[in-house]
């Protein structure tokens, strides 16, 4: 979870002196009007933290100090964010604290880039919050390096998963939870070499309450999710990562009740176990309907699925899983909503498995969930399904999109192996609403992002069609409800 740091006790006695000055004559308060939106502003960058009451005092004494300077744009723009009513507020507060930012203003470039990566009064475009956090940095904005760390840590979105680059903007940082990451990477030995007892002693030495926390539930508990039990030889196969993927029809006819099936959770980066859950998973269907059922120890749950192919959308699929490395009391289970599955089929020591790969969201922590694999051990008596044949027209799909479920903001990223003829379109289930999401064009090999406003489309279940050449792709997506 993204943590920033309340205001400080500092900062509280500048603004007792700054809401002093009321008595000021209107000649004194034009004068003093720089040094009130000064305050105003850096006080401001933390209101989530503040009292209606006195944001509501802050916003008297500087209703009549407006201008076109940094503070003035920030302090406005943040007011603004607090009082918005709908949707024009937003974009209207967004526009100042962007002003604010061009402006070379610190703190709006990074409050910018959070509200670019949340869609906030904007489009949502990560690379471009990606781009402002970067120059609140250089600004000298000292938390941005942290959000930076932590965006690179987990991969969210379209910004490219990396240990190495979490760690290196996690040192530039002194942020106490930039610090907390940090220790943490070296205790897994996730961008930097493995050594725990320097971890346990940058976390105690932090002094933060979440590194305290984690310093004892680890030594407490004697946690360790970097020795995970992977007696299972098709487990620790999965694991290496040297599987031959094969197409698999994700419905029940094609996937039958396995022998044994696992929830597997892995780290951001998809390199290592951490969690193994056994479970059973099946699909029925009754008079149309296609249901999943899942049980993990204690939780059965049954819901209605859609199936496209080889993948599933889901719904009220949601679970607990227990987290590795908790930082509060309240943290110690992610909350997971799963929403949709892609599945393969593989041969394991001559043994048929389905794994499917998911998408979803930890409610507690507002971001998406990290990769958690779906396996099922030999549904099919020993043999694989018939329509293993498919994979050479249909290898792999080459469009991920971001959120999924998605809101408003939708984010569709490809990948062409070669140039090719492309057209890219999205259609409801009902067959009734379509949507172009890319005219007919010749495109470069690589990586290609499409950004789509989807405000007024129907919720519901949509399928993300893609022309690339001869080659049909579709990948099963979910408006929220």
């Amino acid at each position: 979870m993204l943590k920033v740091s309340p205001m400080k006790t500092s900062l509280r006695f500048a603004l007792s002196l700054f809401l002093a000055g009321w008595s000021l004559s209107a000649q004194d308060l034009v004068e003093n009007c720089p040094y009130k939106l000064e305050v105003a502003s850096d006080y401001l960058r933390d209101f989530g933290f503040a009292s209606h009451e006195l944001v509501e005092e802050i916003y008297a004494s500087i209703a009549r100090c407006d201008s076109d300077t940094p503070d003035a744009n920030f302090a406005h723009g943040m007011l603004g964010r607090f009082y918005a009513q709908n949707e024009q507020d937003i974009e209207a507060a967004f526009s100042r604290i962007e002003k604010a930012a061009v402006q070379k203003h610190a703190t709006a470039a990074k409050t910018l880039a959070l509200m670019l990566k949340e869609g906030e009064g904007c489009i949502m475009n990560l690379e471009a919050s990606e781009d402002w956090l970067k120059e609140a940095y250089n600004l000298g904005d000292d938390e941005a390096a942290y959000i930076l760390g932590y965006y690179y840590l987990k991969g969210l979105g379209s910004i490219r998963q990396s240990y190495n680059k979490a760690v290196r903007w996690f040192s530039k940082s002194h942020h106490p939870m930039a610090k907390h990451w940090l220790a943490l990477c070296q205790y897994q030995g996730l961008g930097e070499t493995q050594n725990k007892k320097l971890a346990l002693a940058s976390l105690q030495e932090n002094q933060n309450d979440n590194s305290l926390y984690l310093h004892d539930f680890l030594v407490n508990t004697a946690a360790d999710s970097t020795k995970i039990d992977n007696s299972n030889p098709i487990i620790n196969h999965i694991a290496k990562g040297d599987v031959q993927r094969q197409y698999v029809y994700a419905d029940n006819n094609g996937i039958e009740t396995a022998k044994q099936a696992y929830l597997i959770a892995w780290d951001w980066a998809k390199e290592r176990i951490q969690q193994i859950v056994p479970i059973s998973f099946a699909f029925t269907t009754t008079e149309g309907q296609t249901q999943f059922e899942f049980k993990k120890e204690q939780q059965e749950i049954t819901g209605n699925v859609a199936l496209l192919g080889d993948q599933a959308a889901f719904e009220d699929f949601s679970f607990t899983l227990t987290n590795p490395f908790p930082d509060h009391e309240v943290e110690k289970e992610l909350f997971v909503d799963l929403f949709t599955a892609q599945f393969y089929q593989t041969l394991i020591q001559d043994t048929p498995v389905v794994i499917g790969e998911t998408e979803g969201w930890v409610a507690n922590y507002n971001e998406p969930a990290p990769p958690i694999s779906l396996v099922l051990i030999d549904p099919w008596n020993g043999l694989l399904q018939h329509e293993r044949q498919a994979v050479q027209h249909d290898p792999h799909n080459i469009i991920t999109n971001y959120p999924n479920q998605f809101t408003t903001d939708l984010v569709v990223l490809f990948e062409l192996e070669q140039e090719e003829n492309v057209q890219v379109n999205i259609y409801h289930f009902n067959n009734l609403d379509q949507f172009e999401l890319l005219p007919h064009q010749r495109l470069s090999e690589g990586e290609h992002i499409i950004r789509t406003d989807t405000t007024g489309w129907p919720s519901g279940l949509y399928v993300i069609q893609l022309f690339a050449g001869d080659q049909l792709h579709r990948k099963l997506i979910l408006k929220e409800y």
